[in-house]
């Protein structure tokens, strides 16, 4: 029970510097893209694509990554055998044309 224990908490700690990890990424990534819209002054049609790209990505992965990360990095043989699957493939997002506010 002790090794049990063990592996769940080495585990957990993984899971959360996997997550801070993709947190610091997307950080970064929203910096450059900010960056990039203020400097290139870019239109608002190509920074908004830009931004829904950037903000889609996360969203399409996040089920998968949450159900790795919730049933743990390793089932250890509790619930399953060997490490689960990282990653799927990624749903496209709903592409909803909305006219612009005034």
């Amino acid at each position: 029970a002790r090794e049990v224990r063990h592996a769940v908490l080495h585990d957990a700690v993984r899971g959360v510097i996997f997550w801070a990890l993709l947190a610091f990424q997307l950080a970064g990534l929203s910096w450059i893209l900010a960056h990039y819209t203020v400097s290139l002054q870019l239109t608002f049609h190509v920074s908004g694509s830009c931004w829904a790209l950037l903000g889609s990505i996360p969203l399409c992965c996040a089920e998968r990554l949450l159900q790795r990360t919730a049933a743990g990095m390793k089932m250890h043989g509790l619930a399953g055998d060997g490490c689960l699957g990282f990653f799927g493939p990624c749903a496209a997002p709903v592409l909803l044309l909305l006219p612009p506010l005034p």
